[in-house]
Formats: structure tokens, sequence, C-alpha cells
């Protein structure tokens, strides 16, 4: 299940590339996992790492923690263990660092399809920031590799 995309570095850590999803709303760990799965599979076809806003911003606490506020100081990982199919030691979400210098934003769902063309035909590092909330774009954008998976159901996550 899942391989590396062709042209990709074979080790994902040396990626410098970065798919930066913003402004995709609240809500709870299973609907976050669907999103860092399909959109970390977009990701990894581009041979980039898969960023999102902290967990604090993107849980709807109050219905999904037993009421009690996610702390800003916890990053996905205390939540999320997810790597390749192809290199399972290898963290699929980014760390905040630096971004690359070319930058291109996608600030509504109907741009992603376009804008994923332009960015897998450019060369060299990029930062793709897409503002469109996933579940309105993740239809429109179809990707043959399965690289982004969880410890939880194999190839899926």
């Amino acid at each position: 299940c899942g391989s590396r995309p062709k042209g990709c570095a074979s080790e994902p850590s040396r990626w410098e590339s970065v798919v930066r999803l913003e402004a995709q709303g609240q809500a709870g760990l299973l609907d976050r996992v669907s999103t860092i799965t399909h959109a970390g599979n977009v990701a990894a076809s581009l041979c980039a790492k898969l960023s999102l806003e902290p967990p604090c911003r993107l849980f709807a606490a109050a219905r999904h923690n037993y009421g009690e506020p996610v702390r800003c100081g916890e990053g996905w990982s205390r939540y999320v263990n997810a790597s390749y199919s192809f290199a399972p030691e290898s963290a699929a979400l980014a760390d905040e660092g630096a971004r690359p210098a070319r930058r291109v934003v996608s600030e509504t769902s109907s741009r992603v399809a376009a804008d994923y063309a332009v960015v897998k035909a450019s060369e060299g590092p990029f930062e793709w920031v897409i503002r469109g909330k996933y579940h309105e774009w993740k239809r429109d954008l179809v990707i043959d590799d399965v690289s982004v998976r969880s410890g939880q159901e194999g190839c899926e996550y």
C-alpha cells in the first residue's frame, strides 16, 4: 500500500516543500484524521510535508474533549501518529520553521485543482497555502499515490 512518489528524495525528512492548510474551522478528531490522511496524500504526491494549524484551533473542544479546552502547547503528535507507508519512521506533518520563498495561495476551494497542477509542474521548494476548506475541494482533486497513514488503519491513515 502506497509507494514513494516519483521524483521525490527517498527520505521524506529531506523534503523542503510544504502544503499548509489554513482556515479549516473546528471539528472532532476523526474529521481531523481524515483531513490529515487525504491532505497528507496530496502533499506527499508533491514531495511536500503537510502543515496544519495547532490542534487547539482545529478541535471543537467543548463537544469532543469532555468539555475541556485543548491546550495550545500540545502538538499534533499527542493526537495523531501520521507517517508515510513507504517510510513509517518519517513524520508526515511539517515542523514549524523556515518557509520556502516560492509561495502559491489557494484562497478558495475552487482554485485548489488548478493550483495543484501549477505546483506539480514547477521546480524547487515551495509553500502552497490552501485556505479553501478541505471537505469542499477533496473530491475535485484526484491523487493516485496513497502515502500517508497512521497506526490505526493501515494505508488509510
